[in-house]
């Protein structure tokens, strides 16, 4: 075998392979814990040669191995080694037929959301073929969608999914990151997800790096330690040392296998003491010896036999040091293979012969590239005309040839000759990155401005694409740059891409949370920008990053002020008289111009467009702090659209008008414009708002629909907030699905719900709604008998204390009702009247000053349900009156109620009339209106209150003397023992374990009950 061929080969590495087989079949097993599997030495240690020999086992397994690494000159590009490996594993699916394909399809279909395929694609191109998303078809929210961290978070996510989809123990796939210590954070945060999620069964991480390299404090040192310290995780270290001086010759006898063994000492000791044992320079001194003729071959007889001249040997170049010895191989090169490769190693540690064909003269390039592979300074790739240098030390040494005053011409050069031939749009996308690094080394030698102005634009580009990779570090160094080359006076000379670069870097920097920085990029605009629609995008900035700091009447006084500039006047103090006036000029338009709404045709000019724009984003924020001005901004919207025409935010234009027509009680008309601005959305597909007008309509939705057909709509809304950048929606859609789950679901679907979307609420950094779905997990927990005491909301989840006054401080108004109308629920279903109507006295005090939403209809519910139990049990007839007369607003409340949504909400006015009925003395009424409550509610599958009516009749008829309604006393009792039996059923099968007990210790008789009885035969599926 010829020595060259020995390139990257593993030498004297028995026991350490030993080692990594055996934790690769111990991390191929189902639930093993995962462990980040570190090969760690100096350079030309076999580091990589070592980890590649999980390639063979692997695909043995049915697996796969692919691989990545980073690169030491380049600016480190986002994922980089990650979209190297998972390319290679796309393009191996795709080569193994249509049958593979298909397999690996359907798996990833099964794991893989649009939310995730849209995320995968924008970072990882190759991939489209295995997440049936066609060209075209993907969307990539806009830098607001979410902060950096939210962002990566998603990013992270959906990695981890694809590669749960595509790795098992019977198929494992091995992931190799070569040199770590060169790693961007994107890619260090990407490691450490995939090693501590759980269940990536089948996945085995390897990464290698130099140690010696690693400071203390560097990111790769510091997750090591959290991988360790604070996760528990194990980091399997491999430490490969130089070979002594007994495995060198070993080695050497290994590779000149008929050299005679006797007098192959002398070599080995000469080679040892002056490689040390690094296995990369062992290798290259011998090619240097042979090409020297120190090693020559002899033929005896058939056979051929190594021998060396030792006087010779001893007297070589290199007899005392190899210090050298790369550089001085590379210079015994002809002169075009040394262009070839110096051109090469500025482009990195992996290139591509077309790109080279651009760069040099084409002449020799061929011959020049044979050259450098048969002397393995380089290495042919894994697909066609790809290259990669042997060893860094290689391409270090190459670099090293080119003089340190002419590497930024170098720089510069490629970087012109590259940006002239990839003129074509696609090509230089695929590439600007690249073209950009190499500018950026030579900016220094760059005199005309018209050149620099061309850079700052690219330096503008690849900070945009690096957004899309959710990389807001490398984005904002981009920007940096492009602003750093501008000319002094550039806002006259420049005043577009100016524009452009201060108003990406400032949305760039308020991702990264770098607030003063931030603020002198906004300056800069607002004193420079010519027009009040230049200031738009950093006004938008300013006031979304007050709000993202808690300061969010600071952020919709800065919002009204812009309005103003804009010519849109508010009031800022604002009355009753101001809503009433709106509204009527409001409903005046829609008679003279609600035709408009229909046909969409007008459009509106720039300046509506950035009203509407500003109006939305205030609405926002006034929808969570300030609700009674929510109604003029939504009223404002309105007009706009009724006056001057249609933009991409008149649908949600539309269905917030349907959101406060419906708070004002015109369900009807609330619907009807809900309906109209889904309608609407078709027209300016794809739309970042569309979450958001969905979100608004399935709330809408529960006063004109049934409630157990909208959780798998609003389930899509979260989808399609993430994946649209709208993370506000999207969260927002997580949690309505839980309040429509605790109607409709047993309560083990909703603890389940909830912990997931509490997973995702904090995955996504999203604090605003935690609490509200914190309320509805612990509520779950009640009424399972997983809290202390089942009327109080603390335990596991939530402490009801701690959560009220958290709602007191933030003026929370809407949290504070929620949470008052959840433990009314709690202590009625309980029996305790009294505190019920203590609390549904304070949730009465809360109802209005926040606008309407469903939860509402449970307050007047149980607070009529309260007012009868307790008008039953007082023998104080002033208080009887009071009580009776709440019943009586809360049955009139409900009866019109019920017209409006039957659906929902008749079997609840039926059973507060049931109640009233049997409180009077009809009980022959109330019969009939439970048995209708209990069939309406089955019917439309509220668990809950299907028990609750089975219970409430059961009371009614258990208890109370009715036997001048009946034949006889025996007959009641036996009525209200079914209907006992029946709720203690309906109960137990919603899986209310604590209200279960509560009747078995009031009622002994229902313990006999079995479990499969006849209200098991409830339709509990939604």
């Amino acid at each position: 075998m010829v020595l060259e061929n020995y390139q990257g080969r593993l030498f004297e590495r028995e026991t350490e392979q030993f080692r990594l087989l055996e934790t690769f079949e111990r991390q191929i097993e189902y639930d093993a814990k995962r462990e980040l599997i570190l090969i760690t030495g100096k350079s030309g240690t076999g580091k990589t040669a070592l980890a590649s020999t999980l390639q063979r086992v692997s695909k043995l397994r049915g697996g796969s191995f692919v691989k990545g690494k980073f690169d030491q000159f380049q600016r480190a590009e986002p994922y980089a080694p990650f979209k190297s490996a998972f390319n290679a594993f796309a393009n191996s699916i795709v080569a193994q037929g249509p049958k593979r394909t298909s397999v690996v399809k359907e798996s990833v279909a099964e794991n893989i959301d649009s939310m995730d395929a849209a995320v995968l694609v924008n970072v990882v191109p190759a991939l489209r073929p295995l997440l049936n998303t066609p060209e075209g078809e993907t969307r990539t929210s806009s830098v607001f969608g979410a902060d950096e961290a939210q962002r990566q978070k998603r990013i992270t996510v959906a990695f981890c999914n694809f590669t749960r989809a595509i790795s098992s123990p019977e198929r494992p796939l091995v992931i190799l990151i070569d040199d770590l210590q060169w790693a961007d954070t994107c890619s260090l945060r990407l490691l450490y997800a995939l090693v501590v999620e759980d269940d990536l069964d089948g996945l085995v991480l390897v990464g290698t790096c130099r140690n010696n390299e690693v400071e203390y404090g560097d990111e790769l040192a510091i997750l090591l330690r959290k991988l360790e310290d604070d996760m528990n995780m194990q980091v399997k270290e491999f430490y490969l040392k130089n070979l002594n001086e007994d495995r060198v010759k070993h080695m050497i006898s290994d590779i000149f296998i008929n050299m005679n063994p006797t007098s192959l000492q002398p070599l080995a000791d000469f080679v040892f003491n002056l490689t040390k044992g690094n296995i990369l320079f062992v290798l290259e001194l011998l090619k240097s010896l042979k090409e020297q003729g120190c090693i020559y071959e002899k033929s005896k007889g058939k056979d051929s036999v190594w021998h060396y001249d030792e006087t010779q040997m001893l007297s070589s170049k290199y007899a005392k040091s190899v210090q050298n010895l790369l550089v001085d191989r590379i210079r015994g090169l002809p002169k075009p293979v040394q262009d070839v490769l110096q051109v090469a190693a500025c482009i990195g540690s992996d290139f591509d012969e077309k790109l080279l064909h651009d760069l040099i003269d084409t002449t020799h390039l061929s011959n020049s590239l044979d050259i450098a592979v048969r002397k393995t300074l380089i290495l042919r790739g894994d697909h066609p005309n790809s290259y990669k240098f042997a060893h860094d030390s290689i391409q270090k040494a190459v670099y090293a040839l080119i003089p340190l005053s002419e590497r930024p011409r170098y720089h510069l050069i490629i970087g012109r000759d590259l940006h002239n031939a990839l003129s074509e749009k696609k090509k230089l996308e695929n590439n600007l990155y690249l073209v950009v690094n190499q500018l950026e080394q030579g900016i220094e030698l760059v005199e005309s401005q018209d050149e620099k102005y061309m850079i700052a634009e690219l330096g503008l580009r690849a900070g945009e694409k690096a957004i899309e990779s959710s990389d807001y570090h490398t984005a904002a160094s981009y920007f940096d740059f492009g602003i750093g080359i501008l000319c002094d006076d550039h806002w006259r000379h420049h005043y577009r891409l100016s524009l452009s670069l201060f108003e990406s870097a400032a949305e760039v920097f308020y991702c990264l949370g770098k607030w003063e920085k931030m603020n002198v990029l906004i300056q800069s605009v607002l004193t420079n920008a010519r027009t009040v629609h230049d200031k738009l995008r950093c006004h938008k900035t300013n006031v979304i990053s007050l709000a993202a700091t808690n300061r969010m009447d600071e952020a919709i006084m800065t919002g009204f002020g812009v309005l103003n500039d804009l010519g849109e006047n508010l009031f800022q103090d604002f009355g009753k008289s101001h809503l009433v006036l709106e509204s009527a000029k409001t409903k005046t338009l829609l008679k003279l111009y609600g035709h408009r709404l229909k046909n969409g045709r007008k459009r509106m000019n720039r300046n509506h467009i950035a009203i509407m724009e500003m109006l939305n984003v205030i609405y926002t924020f006034a929808a969570i702090r300030i609700s009674t001005i929510t109604p003029l901004i939504v009223l404002r919207m309105m007009q706009h659209t009724l006056l001057h025409g249609n933009c991409s935010l008149t649908p949600v234009a539309l269905a917030a008008y349907g959101s406060i027509m419906t708070a004002l009680g015109s369900h009807k008309i609330g619907y009807k414009f809900a309906t109209l601005a889904v309608k609407r959305l078709e027209e300016f597909k794809p739309s970042v708002w569309e979450a958001r007008v969905l979100l608004i309509y399935n709330i809408i939705w529960d006063w004109n629909q049934p409630i157990r057909l909208s959780i798998d709509p609003v389930r899509k809304v979260f989808n399609l907030g993430v994946t649209g950048g709208d993370i506000e929606a999207a969260m927002n859609g997580g949690y309505q699905c839980c309040t429509k789950l605790f109607h409709v679901a047993p309560l083990d679907h909703l603890a389940c719900e909830s912990k997931t979307c509490l997973d995702k609420m904090q995955l996504y950094c999203h604090n605003g709604l935690i609490s509200y779905t914190k309320l509805l997990l612990q509520l779950s927990y009640n009424f399972m008998g997983l809290s202390s005491n089942p009327i109080v909301l603390t335990g596991d989840a939530m402490d009801e204390e701690v959560v009220l006054q958290k709602a007191l401080e933030a003026q929370d108004l809407r949290l504070k009702m929620v949470v008052y109308t959840y433990s009314l629920v709690l202590t009625f279903t309980f029996n305790d009247y009294e505190r019920a109507m203590i609390i549904s006295k304070k949730a009465l005090a809360v109802k209005d000053n926040v606008l309407c939403a469903f939860i509402f209809c449970l307050q007047i519910f149980y607070d009529g349900l309260t007012s009868i139990a307790l008008a039953k049990q007082t023998t104080d007839p002033r208080k009887k009156r009071e009580y009776c007369k709440n019943a009586k607003q809360s049955i009139r409340k409900m009866n019109t109620l019920a017209k409006k949504v039957p659906e929902n909400i008749l079997h609840k006015a039926l059973l507060l009339r049931a109640e009233f009925d049997t409180f009077t003395g009809r009980y022959v009424q109330g019969l009939k209106k439970y048995q209708k409550s209990i069939n309406l509610a089955k019917k439309e599958g509220f668990l809950h209150e299907h028990a609750l009516a089975c219970e409430r009749a059961g009371i009614a008829f258990y208890h109370h003397n009715a036997a001048e309604a009946f034949h006889s006393t025996n007959t009641l009792a036996i009525s209200g023992q079914k209907f006992l039996s029946d709720a203690y059923s309906s109960y137990k099968k919603w899986g209310a374990h604590a209200k279960v007990k509560q009747l078995q210790d009031n009622y002994p008789f229902l313990t006999t009950i079995p479990a499969d009885s006849q209200a098991s035969q409830l339709h509990l599926g939604v």
